[in-house]
């Protein structure tokens, strides 16, 4: 949701974010996510291959480091958002 969110509005998608989207889509959406990325692989030049043959996104391990933990507390049976 956040990249359909995020590329809502936008005149076009670049082709290596799409790309590294149908990669993660893969595994929980599998018949579609082959279908568009065959679709993808015919109108452009650059075919790389079946969609279960690419390798996972690599990601930055600082950007997954939260900088504050929200905890919630009941107490007596009310919620108290910390």
């Amino acid at each position: 949701m956040i990249f359909v969110n995020a590329f809502t509005g936008v005149e076009a998608i670049p082709l290596s974010s799409m790309r590294g989207f149908l990669v993660l889509l893969s595994p929980f959406a599998p018949h579609i996510a082959s279908e568009l990325w065959e679709k993808l692989n015919a109108s452009f030049t650059d075919a790389r291959g079946d969609i279960t043959g690419q390798s996972w996104p690599s990601y930055d391990e600082r950007l997954l480091v939260e900088d504050e933990v929200e905890v919630v507390l009941q107490i007596n049976g009310r919620c108290a958002i910390e």
